[in-house]
This record gives structure tokens, sequence and C-alpha cells, in this order.
């Protein structure tokens, strides 16, 4: 199953050369074998089943694959021209409630405290809806998006928006309007997905990536996207493109459906590493995000290295800090494992956001800890407070972490074996 006519022999090989980069074969299987970036929180498969209604997701970590498949080809191709970024993303403290105001209080905020990131991310909540890309919430933006990165623009940053492209809201236009560019279950009904690892437990139908007419459909949204002066996309949940459409490969557990799943899963690796593509074709940046780590190779510029960093937006602030507790496990092992390795391919990592709410003390100096790990191995420094919100002690904390990212500019990074 794994093997096809475009198999690269590479069984001998034990390094290949990667812009003047000596890539070792056995790091591209552990890249492979990493899975994706929130692997470290998936559950076992059947439960994943369960809870997804009857569609699964073939790992995409087989290492077989570094053999069988162009991975090595997009390894070779050009490193991002990106450096390691100090990012701003808006999930952490606004949620779904992102809106122009918020934004321009940031960007006093930024002013005010001389701190200044590199880019400028909005995340979920400025579209009507996931899989409506094309209309934005006139409520929180009256005049749209373009007028927002003007402001973002004037303050030396880049604007750079969320899409989750492959998900779409029950409720949304476009799943009452093409309910065949949907994912179905046996009984033909869109199948369910559940953000049961993540930050809402509002259930979403997902788009199937391999019918023509849904890639059609998101390359205009991401040309869309660009007129609006967009200089970057953060693709989230890409993981969901490998949700294996029950009307295409029939029951999972058949050694049938096994054989399609795998070659879907095949072909969805390259049509991902495509989209992708596409988004740099137009001159717009990559953050990859719940993404196959193949799939990103020579079209990232930057990558999730982990699950999310927690759940501080929490209604009560007990369980809020629980969950954060337990999903900062999950972002240690992740930024420590794969920071070094995905450097290795020319992608800069992103650690998810630090923030200063909703925390344990000890958690904080944990997440902390992760940031100036991510820092120090050539990975980003990535925020996410309200930083109209934060008291002058707080201020100072970023301001030490954005002081050590600076001082990576001038010195030698050091030795990933030395920091671990």
């Amino acid at each position: 199953m794994l093997e096809n006519s475009n198999s690269t022999n590479i069984a001998e090989q034990k390094s290949t050369t990667v812009d003047n980069r000596e890539i070792a074969v056995s790091d591209l299987e552990k890249l492979v074998m990493a899975g994706q970036s929130w692997s470290s929180l998936r559950t076992p498969d059947k439960l994943s089943r369960l809870l997804h209604r009857r569609f699964s997701t073939p790992e995409c970590n087989d290492p077989r694959l570094v053999g069988s498949f162009p991975i090595l080809e997009w390894a070779k191709m050009p490193k991002t021209t990106y450096e390691p970024s100090i990012i701003y993303c808006t999930w952490a403290s606004a949620g779904e409630n992102v809106d122009i105001e918020f934004v321009k209080r940031q960007l006093e905020a930024f002013k005010q405290n001389q701190i200044k990131p590199d880019i400028f991310i909005i995340d979920a909540g400025w579209s009507v809806s996931s899989g409506d890309w094309f209309l934005v919430e006139g409520k929180k933006f009256p005049k749209g998006l373009k007028e927002t990165t003007e402001l973002i623009h004037q303050e030396g940053m880049e604007a750079w928006i969320w899409i989750a492209p492959f998900l779409v809201d029950q409720n949304s236009s476009l799943a009452k309007e093409h309910p065949d560019w949907l994912i179905k279950q046996k009984e033909n009904d869109p199948s369910v997905f559940k953000f049961w690892e993540t930050a809402s437990s509002l259930p979403h139908f997902i788009l199937n990536y391999s019918n023509p007419d849904v890639q059609n459909y998101l390359s205009d949204v991401c040309k869309k996207i660009k007129s609006w002066g967009i200089d970057g996309i953060k693709a989230d949940y890409l993981s969901n493109a490998f949700f294996i459409p029950i009307d295409q490969c029939g029951e999972i557990d058949s050694a049938y459906a096994k054989y399609l799943a795998g070659n879907y899963r095949l072909k969805m690796l390259t049509l991902v590493h495509d989209f992708l593509a596409q988004i740099k074709n137009l001159e717009m940046g990559v953050l990859a995000c719940g993404c196959p780590f193949p799939a990103a190779l020579g079209v990232a510029d930057f990558i999730r290295v982990s699950n999310d960093s927690g759940l501080p937006l929490g209604r009560n602030p007990k369980i809020a800090r629980m969950i954060n507790h337990i999903m900062i496990n999950g972002v240690d092992r992740g930024v420590k494992n794969l920071t070094p390795l995905v450097k290795k391919f020319g992608i800069n990592a992103d650690p998810d956001m630090f923030y200063q709410f909703n925390i344990s003390p000890k958690d904080l100096e944990r997440l902390r800890a992760i940031q100036e790990f991510s820092i120090r191995n050539g990975g980003c420094l990535t925020l996410g407070d309200d930083f109209s919100k934060l008291s002058s002690g707080q201020i100072d904390n970023v301001r030490q972490l954005v002081s050590l990212f600076q001082s990576t500019k001038t010195k030698p990074q050091v030795s990933p074996d030395k920091t671990l």
C-alpha cells in the first residue's frame, strides 16, 4: 500500500543536502513519525472514532512514507525567508470576541510599552462563521478587514488572520448551499467533528478537500484574503483534511477500507501541501497549525509544534487553571522535542501563546521556560495577553522575553543538546 510508481529509493541514503544544509534521513523519519502538532493530546483511535461518529483519521506518521512519497523532494525545497519572529495572537485573550476595538487597544498598549511584535494575528471570530470566509463579521469590523490591516501596518507589523479551511459551521451558508462538499457518514449524513481536544465543544462539519469544487472554493478564499491586504494566514485544523469519508472508503475496519484509507491519506498529503503552496504563491506567509509535518515541508514559514498552551478564557478560573496545567504538559513535550527538529528543515517553530491569567504561578513559570527554550533554539516568541490590562510587573515579564529574543539576533544560538 505504501509503494507506488513515484517511490524514491532512499533505503541506503543517510543524508541529503538541502540549501547547503546536511539533512539526515533519520531526522526526516523523525519528522514523519511525529505526526502533527497536536499528537501529544490525541486519544486512542477507538475513542477518536466514537467521538467523531464513525469516521477516522489515519495517522500520517508511518516512516515508510519517507521512501514512498515525494517527502524527500519537499524537504529539498527552499527554506522559509522568514526569520524567527515575535508573534501576537488574539485567541488567548479575546477568543471569538475579537473586534476592531480590541485590536486598537493592543496596538496602543504595544506603543505605550515599547513592545513591537513582528506579526499580529487576528484569530477566530473575525468571520460570520467557519466556512463563510468571504463574510467579515460587520458588527466587529464595520469597515471590513482592510481598515484593521492598515492600522496594523501603520505600527510596522504584518497583519495575519486565522482560518480553519476544512471546518464548516453547521449553520453556515456554505453547509446549507453545498452539502455535497461535506464528508459523509454511512447514512449519507454529514460527519460531525467536535472540538474535544481544544477550545470549543460546538460540532462542525468537515469539507471533503479531495473534491475539486472545494479546492477551487478555498483557492478563491485565499485570493479574497489577499485582497484585504493580509500578509499571512494561520491555517488551523489542517489534520481534518485526513478524516476518512466513509462514502469513499467504506467501514474503516474492513481490510479493503484500510487499503483505500491508506491511499486517501497519501493523496491528501499532496493536496494539503499544494493548498499551503497556493498561499505562498499569493505572496502571503503560512503558519501551519494541526498539520501533519510532511505536508508543511517547503511551504510553511511557521508551524505549531505543540497543542494549545491553554484555555485561559474559561468562565471558571479554577477549572481553567486545571485544564491549562494539563495542556502545558503537552506544550512542554512538543516544543522541546520538535523545535530543533523543524528548524533543520527551514521552518520556524511556533510554541503557542504565553499568557498570564487563569494560570497558577508554577505553570506561569513553566510557560515562560517553554518560550525561553523556543527562543534559544531558533523558534518564535508567541504572545497572547490583553496588553491593555497587564500590570507593570506583567509587562516586565514580557519585556524580559522580548529582550532574550532580541539577544539571539546577535549571538550564536545555543545547541539544543545543552538546553534540554
